[in-house]
């Protein structure tokens, strides 16, 4: 494989990722269906701080030291693993008590004679 080959089917592979929406395009989507347009804006401000927080993060070194020490990558890893999972149950659960209120108070239809 020559450089040339090498650059092409990396750019293939990032022009498709590019097209493909992330988890950040989802959540700002959600936001936007679920709450309205200014929690939407809120949520993509928090997207574009924190993927500048990431980058200063990796500019000053902290790629470099997740990548030379297994035990912190593995730490970092779940830890975001384990947070992720509290979001998942969190919005189950909380999707779930929205949904048993809304069973409980649901309207009756009184019986016909």
């Amino acid at each position: 494989m020559t450089i040339g080959q090498a650059v092409l089917g990396l750019a293939a592979v990032v022009a498709v990722l590019t097209v493909i929406p992330g988890l950040d395009t989802t959540l700002v989507l959600r936001a936007v269906l679920v709450r309205g347009r200014r929690l939407a804006f809120a949520t993509a401000f928090g997207v574009g701080a924190g993927a500048l927080v990431w980058g200063a993060a990796a500019a000053v070194g902290a790629a470099a030291l997740l990548a030379a020490s297994e035990l912190a990558y593995r730490v970092v890893t779940l830890a975001g693993a384990a947070y992720m999972v509290h979001l998942g149950v969190s919005m189950i659960v909380k999707s779930a008590r929205r949904h048993q209120i809304s069973v409980d108070h649901a309207p009756t239809t009184p019986a016909s004679p």
